[in-house]
């Protein structure tokens, strides 16, 4: 199945769709409410979005089928996610109360900012991840 995420606009009330494996069907869509930047897939075949903030929430966890699992808010527009090793979460974008970039449990609880910016013009447009667990991550300002 291939994940595609993408900008929602007044033609369009969808910013998630699965296309087959075969590329001949749309499986399902899914609406988050905004514009997404960015979509992860974990082992088990959970997807994660991360999006502009949109009804208080800017990453989704929809399981294989498209429904909603969990979502969370940073308060910030997202633009990157990764997972490492363990199914953590990492999620980064606009600095928001001068954070630039979350982990979270991967089921969307007890988030962590950890990396810190001085200023709120800030953006981190990029994260991986290796097989050691090293963040790598792409900072505009």
């Amino acid at each position: 199945m291939l994940i595609i995420v993408g900008d929602r606009d007044a033609g369009n009330s969808r910013s998630v769709w699965a296309i087959s494996d075969d590329g001949a069907s749309l499986s399902w869509s899914y609406d988050t409410g905004g514009n997404t930047k960015a979509v992860v897939i974990d082992g088990d075949g959970n997807i994660f979005i991360v999006g502009a903030v949109s009804t208080s929430k800017n990453i989704w966890k929809l399981n294989s089928s498209g429904s909603l699992v969990a979502s969370a808010n940073t308060g910030a527009t997202l633009h990157a996610v990764a997972l490492d090793s363990t199914n953590r979460v990492y999620v980064a974008g606009d600095a928001s109360g001068g954070k630039t970039a979350w982990r979270y449990n991967n089921d969307l609880t007890n988030q962590t900012a950890f990396i810190d910016s001085d200023a709120d013009n800030v953006r981190c447009k990029a994260l991986t991840i290796d097989s050691n667990n090293k963040i790598y991550a792409l900072f505009l300002g």
